[in-house]
């Protein structure tokens, strides 16, 4: 250093002997030229040093980012463990309304759990709202259409109706299904015997209870409608209409009409608790489905409610009628799959109005 020292104080001293004097610009090219701030080296290995470093604050960054996402995943599984645990204790403790509200949010959250739609549609069935476990499940299917636990669950429910053609209906698809294990195999072969059997003996039984179709006239075109189903007994009974040439039993139908008895000591809910129930799972679905749901109430009457409901854009409507008697409640039906016209709006609020008891 001190040689270049030396170096720059002679050109100096060279230069004020030659010119006189040196302007203050050139002494500093001089001092560049000769004395450079950094080499290329060392800027070349600075800046490697500054990129090393960057790199190793992007790699922590980096590692804690993923330790974040792997406890929050932790934490999520664990949550969901816990609602899901839950939920399944206020089943097994028979607080099913519980047990449908932890299982339907637990859906709402992820839509594609297979065992909470199971859960849930078992839930429904055992406060005897069928229709709205036939929904969940029905819903299962076509997002899990592999799967063999809810055909068993809709065979159960169909059992239990008395509907034993369409129970062995569903443990056969159940049975055809590519994830359904050996025992599971065995066991709904030896449970489609048992339910031949009881379709043997409830034919005896219900001939003898006089199950009659025709307890509420209702002014059906005869020429279009015809019986489709008839099943329960005298504290729980449904029937139902389908167009000719429609396969009710297996859903294959645009247009059916239900009537339905719920004896007043075996069921003891209002007509708007009843409709309550009964619109429940539709509104969740819609929720979870993220489909429009739309339905009001056309006349209220207290004992006498009249109320319609659209679901998906009128993909599926419904015109229905609850009413009280001194025996029971009953509770007619008008189902679309489609929008209701004003007209057939009108004719079917004047059949349904005019629907006769015969107690």
């Amino acid at each position: 250093m001190k040689k270049i020292l030396n170096i720059v104080m002679i050109l100096i001293f060279a230069a004020s002997l030659t010119n006189g004097c040196i302007k203050k610009e050139t002494i500093q090219e001089n001092i560049e030229t000769l004395i450079p701030l950094k080499t290329k080296q060392e800027a070349q290995k600075e800046a490697e040093q500054k990129d090393e470093i960057a790199q190793i604050k992007a790699d922590i960054s980096q590692k804690k980012m993923e330790k974040l996402s792997e406890k929050k995943e932790t934490f999520e599984k664990l949550s969901y463990k816990d609602e899901f645990k839950e939920a399944e204790n206020s089943y097994k403790a028979q607080n099913y309304t519980d047990a449908i509200l932890g299982f339907t949010d637990i859906i709402k959250t992820n839509p594609k759990n297979y065992k909470a739609h199971c859960m849930l549609a078992m839930s429904y069935a055992k406060k005897g709202e069928n229709p709205s476990a036939e929904m969940v499940l029905t819903r299962a299917v076509e997002l899990f259409p592999d799967e063999w636990n809810a055909y068993t669950i809709l065979g159960d429910i169909k059992r239990s109706e008395h509907n034993y053609a369409l129970a062995i209906e569903y443990y056969k698809k159940a049975l055809a299904s590519p994830k359904i294990p050996d025992e599971g195999k065995v066991h709904y072969l030896k449970e489609i015997e048992k339910v031949k059997d009881e379709q043997n003996n409830w034919d005896k039984k219900a001939s003898n209870l006089g199950i009659i179709t025709n307890s509420v006239e209702l002014n059906l075109d005869k020429e279009k409608w015809e019986l489709a189903y008839n099943a329960g007994n005298d504290k729980n009974w449904i029937v139902e209409y389908g167009l000719k040439g429609e396969d009710v039993m297996n859903y294959n139908w645009t247009q059916l009409v239900t009537v339905q008895f719920f004896e007043k000591d075996f069921y003891k809910k209002t007509p708007e608790e009843h409709i309550l129930n009964q619109l429940y799972a539709i509104e969740k679905m819609a929720i979870n489905t993220q489909k429009m749901f739309q339905k009001s109430v056309i006349s209220n009457k207290t004992t006498d409610i009249v109320y319609e409901w659209s679901f998906d854009k009128g993909k599926e409507s419904e015109i229905a009628r609850v009413f009280v008697t001194d025996k029971g409640m009953y509770h007619l039906h008008y189902a679309k799959k489609g929008t209701i016209s004003t007209q057939e709006k009108t004719q079917w609020l004047e059949i349904l109005n005019k629907a006769k008891v015969k107690e």
